[in-house]
């Protein structure tokens, strides 16, 4: 997730925020990581048996994990 407007520390605690959310509800568990000076999420798919509606269901769990910032 980039958010325009948000400095570093202020994207880090998003993606923070919202790898929480997905996780305590139990959609998805994954985590976050630091490359390069960034915050990232990171997401580790390597089930056989993983589907495109597997991925597109963390996907819309991490949309809605997402806090509205007021900014687009």
């Amino acid at each position: 997730l980039e958010q325009d407007g948000l400095c570093s520390a202020e994207v880090a605690a998003l993606q923070g925020e919202i790898a929480g959310r997905v996780v305590e509800s139990g959609a998805a568990w994954f985590s976050t990581t630091v490359h390069d000076g960034m915050t990232w999420m990171r997401f580790n798919i390597v089930n056989l048996h993983t589907r495109d509606a597997h991925v597109a269901r963390i996907a819309d769990a991490v949309i809605a994990a997402m806090p509205y910032t007021g900014r687009t």
